[in-house]
């Protein structure tokens, strides 16, 4: 933690959290933004698929994780305070939150996408390609879920640029597998667009796993032994990420469902036109999400709690 008084520091101080986050942010949106790419490249109804399930994926995905980024303050006043144990205690209780969350999500999604996307009016193929894209991108809920608790805690910690590096490392790795099970490269099955959806699980699997590797022997994540003597469930803990985290949750969802309502609004037209709008709003999302990003952040940054540091620094 480092004490600052003038406005230049704090702005610099500032500037260097926040830009690997905005960077992390695009790297996450860039892996939607691939695999409508790379589906485009295979045949219009597999982009039109795609377009449509990453619509549905985003908000649902953002805004559920967004309960859990209350995470980061929390573990960062706990760590301010010079109470680790603490800190080490929420990031636990978010494990058993993000298993609850792709639970939830998981069964939610598998029993409502049938009348969801029949009530769209989409083509057979566009169907078919949207329904299996969603279902393989549920199978990457988990990891996704416990990579965001980890990224939570990074961030606490003023190491954002660990979590950038991860996630930079999820798109180079999501367009091979995109390549390699979209098109059937190299003995690998050609799924098409669902390919994508299964990549993108892979992917999650993976900078999960990179997450857990990182925090378990890395300085200054080692001495929190995050994976050993996993208490139980504490509902008060639970309460407490859940308060906080709620409303982050829901601004978050209505900030990126604006752009996905717009698509399946969209699905009454051609699947020439659904893929054509996607990808322009691809671009759009990326500019918004990280502007909200930003903004987000520097009122976290330059606000105070009760007992002092808010988020990272003290100010």
């Amino acid at each position: 933690m480092h004490e600052t008084t003038k406005v230049g520091t704090k702005w610099k101080k500032m500037s260097t959290i926040v830009l690997p986050i905005l960077i992390t942010q695009v790297a996450l949106y860039l892996m939607s933004f691939f695999d409508v790419l790379m589906s485009g490249k295979y045949s219009t109804q597999d982009l039109a698929g795609v377009s449509i399930g990453s619509s549905i994926w985003l908000p649902v995905y953002t805004g559920l994780s967004g309960i859990l980024t209350s995470i980061t303050p929390i573990v960062a006043q706990f760590v301010g305070a010079k109470r680790e144990k603490e800190a080490s205690a929420t990031v636990k209780q978010g494990f058993y939150g993000a298993i609850l969350l792709a639970i939830i999500i998981f069964t939610g999604l598998t029993l409502s996408l049938k009348p969801l996307l029949k009530g769209m009016s989409l083509e057979p193929d566009v169907y078919r390609v949207a329904y299996h894209y969603l279902i393989a991108m549920c199978f990457g809920l988990l990891p996704l879920f416990i990579y965001s608790v980890l990224r939570c805690f990074i961030d606490a910690l003023g190491q954002t640029r660990v979590s950038m590096l991860i996630t930079l490392m999820a798109t180079p790795i999501n367009i091979v597998f995109n390549y390699l099970f979209i098109f059937g490269h190299l003995g690998f099955p050609e799924l098409g667009g669902v390919g994508s959806g299964v990549a993108s699980a892979i992917t999650y699997w993976l900078i999960c796993g990179a997450a857990i590797i990182i925090t378990m022997k890395k300085t200054p994540f080692v001495g929190f032994s995050l994976f050993s003597k996993l208490p139980r469930p504490n509902p008060t803990k639970a309460f407490e990420i859940l308060k906080l985290g709620l409303p982050i949750g829901l601004a978050i969802f209505a900030e990126s469902s604006i752009f996905s309502v717009v698509t399946m609004m969209m699905s009454k037209y051609s699947t020439e036109v659904i893929g054509a709008h996607q990808i322009a709003m691809n671009f759009a999302r990326v500019c918004f999400i990280n502007a909200f990003v930003f903004y987000s952040y520097r009122i976290m940054l330059l606000g105070r709690h009760n007992d002092g540091l808010f988020l990272f620094y003290s100010l």
